[in-house]
C-alpha cells in the first residue's frame, strides 16, 4: 500500500519538503487484511446527487528488524507518514491531499479524518518499537 501527498486539490502538485524537493510517498510494511470504504449519498444545495465516502484501514508498523532490516527506526517511520498524511503547509492549516494505492484495484483520494496510534512494543529503555495504526479518511472528489 502507498500513501502519497500533494498540495493541491487536484492532485497534480506533488507535496515538497523544506528543501523544495517532492516528498516520496511512504510504502506501508505490512499491508492491512481489512479494508473498510463507507459510501453515503444525499442532495447537494441544487438537489444535484452528492457522493461522500470514508476510507478506513488499520495497519502496523514494526521496527523490530524482522519485517525490514532496513527499516528499524520507529520515531522517523512515525515522523515519515504524519509529515505525508497532515504536515500543514503554509498558513492553511489544512491536512495534505492523499491519494492511497494498493495494487491495481483501489486508488482512493482524499484527506485525513483520523488518525488512532497505539504502541505495542518496546525496547527495555521505552522506546518503541511497533505501532498498530488506524487510518480514517474523507474523500475528496477531484474537480
Amino acid at each position: 500500500m502507498k500513501i502519497s501527498a500533494f498540495a493541491d486539490k487536484n492532485f497534480k502538485t506533488p507535496l515538497k519538503d523544506q528543501h523544495k524537493k517532492p516528498v516520496n510517498p511512504y510504502m506501508m510494511m505490512i499491508n492491512p487484511d481489512t479494508i473498510r470504504l463507507q459510501q453515503s449519498f444525499g442532495l447537494t444545495t441544487d438537489d444535484g446527487p452528492k457522493c461522500e465516502g470514508k476510507l478506513s484501514f488499520e495497519t502496523v508498523i514494526d521496527c523490530t528488524g524482522i519485517v525490514d532490516a532496513t527499516r528499524t527506526d520507529l520515531p522517523a517511520e512515525m515522523s515519515r507518514i504524519t509529515s505525508i498524511l497532515y504536515q500543514y503547509k503554509n498558513n492553511t492549516y489544512k491536512p495534505n491531499y492523499v491519494p492511497i494505492q494498493w495494487g491495481n484495484n483501489l486508488n482512493f483520494y482524499g484527506v485525513l479524518a483520523s488518525l488512532d496510534t497505539s504502541y505495542t512494543l518496546f525496547k527495555p529503555d521505552g522506546t518503541p518499537l511497533r505501532v498498530k495504526l488506524s487510518f480514517v479518511l474523507n474523500q475528496y472528489i477531484k474537480s
